[in-house]
């Protein structure tokens, strides 16, 4: 599951960005992978949109402009609208799932056993 997040940042790098949408302010991001094992992530700028696609499922566009990743991440629910699980779609299409929730402050916190990262939304 490293290998498969690592190649969805690593991967995303190269970002369409005519088929993105134009993002709000920067915000904070945390992302990282095998960060359970180290205990933190550097904090870096992140563009954050916010949308509904055409299923009615709530995404997440992120382009982090150092280093150029871009990614979208769909927030299923189950059927009473609990949290399921995000699906992370680089911009090369890779595709990981990863468990979600969103933590006091409104953060969305995505992890799994190898990866963790946080979203200032």
């Amino acid at each position: 599951m490293y290998l498969m997040f690592k190649s969805l940042l690593a991967a995303s790098a190269i970002a369409f960005a005519t088929a993105m949408p134009s993002f709000a302010a920067p915000s904070t991001c945390w992302i990282g992978a095998n960060a359970r094992n180290n205990g933190s992530i550097p904090a870096q700028s992140c563009d954050v949109h916010h949308r509904v696609n055409a299923n009615g499922h709530r995404v997440i566009d992120v382009y982090t402009p150092v280093d150029g990743v871009t990614m979208s991440v769909i927030l299923w629910t189950d059927a009473n609208r609990n949290p399921e699980y995000a699906e992370l779609i680089g911009s090369n299409g890779i595709r990981v799932n990863m468990n979600y929730r969103f933590d006091n402050s409104g953060d969305l916190h995505l992890f799994n056993d190898a990866s963790e990262a946080y979203i200032r939304l």
